[in-house]
C-alpha cells in the first residue's frame, strides 16, 4: 500500500491522468464491492495512457480475482468432497498465484522504470 501510494503520488506529479487520488487508490482496497475494480484502475493509472505495460496490470488483476474465487471452493472440495478434484483446483489456484506474482513484478518494474525515465527527462542536466 505504501508503494502504491508513492507510485500514484509520483504519477500525479508527472500529470498522468488518474481516476483516483493516491489516498483513495489505497483506501478503495478496503471498501467492499468497489474493491473489485478500483484498485486495478488506481494501479493502472500509475502508467501513462497507451503504455504497453498497462495490459499487464489487467492480466494481474484478472488473475488475482481468479485466485480469490478459486481458493475457497478448492479448499472446501478438498476437505469435504472429492479430494482429488480439490487438489487439482488447489494446484490451479497455486499456479494462478505464481502468475499473479510474476505479472505483479512486471508491473512494478514497468512503473518504476517509467517514473524514473519521466523524472530524468524533466531533470535538467548540467
Amino acid at each position: 500500500f505504501i508503494w502504491q501510494y508513492r507510485a500514484a503520488t509520483v504519477a500525479k506529479s508527472l500529470r498522468y491522468p488518474a481516476r483516483r487520488t493516491p489516498g483513495w487508490g489505497v483506501g478503495c482496497w478496503f471498501v467492499p464491492v468497489v474493491n473489485l475494480w478500483m484498485p486495478y484502475q488506481a494501479i493502472r493509472d500509475c502508467l501513462p495512457s497507451g503504455h504497453p505495460a498497462r495490459r499487464y496490470v489487467l492480466y494481474t488483476w484478472l488473475l488475482l480475482l481468479v485466485t480469490s474465487i478459486l481458493l475457497l471452493p478448492a479448499t472446501l472440495v478438498a476437505l469435504v468432497g472429492a479430494p482429488s478434484l480439490g487438489i487439482v483446483l488447489l494446484l490451479v489456484s497455486i499456479g494462478a498465484y505464481l502468475a499473479v506474482g510474476l505479472n505483479a513484478h512486471r508491473v512494478v518494474t514497468a512503473i518504476a522504470t517509467d517514473h524514473s525515465d519521466a523524472v530524468a527527462a524533466l531533470t535538467p542536466s548540467y
